[in-house]
């Protein structure tokens, strides 16, 4: 711990790698069996800000979705997962279920995006699922660049690109 709380002072004083230094000391005090590190950690990520220049990681929720329930304060857990779901990062079994609602509405045919969307969309407020439309984005980004789906055109432009199951 001694060594990760080191990289964490670095990474706050240069500006630089502060969301994977302290994703990292998540991880570690998770092995450490520590809730109360992982719970610092949330509140220090949730009060990072970041202008231009900083070079970092995206957002990471792994830490999160591993803890224990009821091992951190539930204020802080709800704030960290609305804050990662609001960059369009979803716990695992969510984003599976969105990956299945995704590849079902898509077809072997080039479909737009916003269509592929929209049917998600219809059917997550059917099962009462809150999702925006960038996390579903960025779902539709991962298939591809998983080899699930085709796409033609950048699939953060819906109406502009379309995707299809692989022939």
């Amino acid at each position: 711990m001694r060594v990760i709380d080191r990289a964490v002072e670095v990474a706050l004083r240069v500006g630089m790698w502060r969301r994977h230094a302290l994703g990292e000391k998540a991880r570690v005090a998770l092995a450490l069996d520590r809730p109360d590190i992982v719970e610092e950690v949330l509140r220090q990520l949730l009060a990072l800000t970041f202008t231009r220049g900083n070079a970092d990681c995206g957002v990471e929720r792994d830490f999160l979705d591993r803890l224990p329930a009821g091992s951190i304060d539930p204020d802080v857990a709800r704030a960290y997962d609305d804050y990662c779901r609001e960059r369009g990062v979803l716990p695992c079994a969510l984003a599976r279920r969105i990956d299945a609602l995704i590849l079902a509405a898509a077809a072997p045919q080039w479909l737009k995006v916003a269509r592929i969307m929209g049917d998600v969309l219809n059917a997550c407020r059917r099962d009462k699922v809150e999702i925006g439309e960038y996390a579903i984005m960025k779902r539709v980004r991962y298939l591809v660049d998983h080899d699930k789906l085709e796409a033609q055109g950048n699939v953060y432009r819906p109406r502009h690109s379309e995707v299809r199951l692989p022939q």
